[in-house]
Parts: structure tokens; sequence; C-alpha cells
């Protein structure tokens, strides 16, 4: 059976760990939300120049005649 000192000691020793774990699940989701704004411009603005493509792609299929499904 362990006494009472070394269940302190393992108390210690997890309570040091678990510091540890949420300090690096802070950062984590830190960076984590930095990605997820990365990649909501990168959509933004792809999403941005295939719609103008398209628009330009329509006006030269119209002036062209040709037709599209």
């Amino acid at each position: 059976m362990l006494t009472s000192q070394e269940l302190h000691q393992i108390q210690e020793i997890f309570q040091k760990e678990m510091l540890s774990i949420n300090k690096d699940l802070k950062i984590i989701n830190k960076d984590l939300g930095e990605t997820r704004n990365d990649v909501k411009v990168l959509i933004s603005y792809f999403n941005h120049d295939y719609v103008n493509l398209r628009k330009r792609i329509e006006v030269l299929e119209e002036h062209l005649g040709i037709l599209t499904s």
C-alpha cells in the first residue's frame, strides 16, 4: 500500500504533467484557430476568382454563340 507521502508525490507529478498538457493544448487551439482563419481567407479568395472567371467565360461563350448545359 502507498504511503501518504508517496501519494502526495504522485499527485504533484500528475499535476505538473496536466499543466504541461494544458499549456500544449492552448497552443494547439490557438494554432488551429489561426489555420481555420487562413483556410477561410484562401477559400474566399479562390471562390472570388472562380466567380469572376466564370462570368468572363459566360460572356465569351455568349459572344461566340456557344451553348452550354
